[in-house]
């Protein structure tokens, strides 16, 4: 499918994405809504099941219905084939139940890729899907029937750093952080661990090792590949010979001391 790109004004860079943020009176009521109808299935489902089962432990359909806090007689007329209202007006809507979960992922997977749509381009995809005009109020009744898409500010991302994050990359670097821990018995003292404190407690921190010296590293390379070797700046002000054995210093790293 073709991306548009939105008109320029400062309302269409609001895009459809996977965050979801805190609902409207109107997206409240369309989450009671969807609650109301998974609870009146459930009661359905019961409803139906009592003829399988002895006539002493069968309930009534009011006993059914206040167990799933559902309207006795929205149950009684939903069990003689009554649709709901979202079935009803089904055969109203633009796309299908079923094309609409398919537009529905594929929006979640453009979010991802970095190339999510503002409101005016899933209402273009949606026309070239259906073939016709639809009314400018389509996209806000499409999401609220998808809750698990809201509005979300963009932020930029420039396109060498996307095409840098895949798969091969993330999984490369770890491989050879993985292999140099091993190689030079690097402790993995750093990791963070997720614990269990105090409801109130802001900051956690975790006592650790007191025998570092935090340093500023300087690296080169050139566009061709070639490197230079790094420059380390310690930051006390004393050097330690231990610091720059053989075995401490694989890159044959050059160092300075500050004045």
């Amino acid at each position: 499918m073709n991306i548009f790109t939105p008109p320029n004004r400062l309302s269409t860079l609001c895009t459809i994405a996977m965050t979801r943020q805190k609902p409207s009176a109107d997206r409240t009521s369309r989450l009671k809504s969807k609650a109301h109808d998974a609870a009146l299935s459930r009661a359905i489902l019961a409803a139906r099941a009592q003829a399988d089962l002895p006539e002493s432990q069968q309930q009534s359909i009011q006993q059914i219905a206040g167990g799933y806090q559902v309207s006795p007689e929205t149950l009684r007329r939903r069990l003689a084939g009554t649709k709901s209202r979202s079935e009803a007006h089904q055969a109203q809507q633009a796309l299908s139940v079923s094309q609409e979960e398919v537009f529905t992922g594929w929006i979640k997977y453009c979010g991802f890729r970095g190339i999510p749509l503002s409101r005016s381009a899933i209402q273009k995809q949606a026309e070239l899907i259906v073939g016709r005009k639809i009314g400018c109020n389509w996209v806000s009744r499409f999401a609220l029937r998808h809750q698990d898409l809201a509005p979300k500010w963009t932020r930029k991302l420039e396109a060498c750093r996307a095409q840098a994050l895949n798969k091969s990359n993330v999984q490369g670097f770890y491989d050879t952080y993985q292999q140099l821990r091993e190689q030079y018995s690097i402790p993995n003292e750093n990791q963070r661990i997720r614990a269990l404190v105090d409801h109130d407690q802001k900051t956690v921190h975790r006592i650790g090792s007191s025998n570092r010296e935090m340093v500023t590293i300087i690296e080169c390379v050139s566009a061709t590949g070639g490197a230079l070797q790094p420059m380390v700046i310690f930051k006390g002000q004393r050097l330690m010979s231990y610091w720059f054995e053989p075995d401490s210093n694989p890159s044959g790293a050059t160092y300075v001391l500050p004045l």
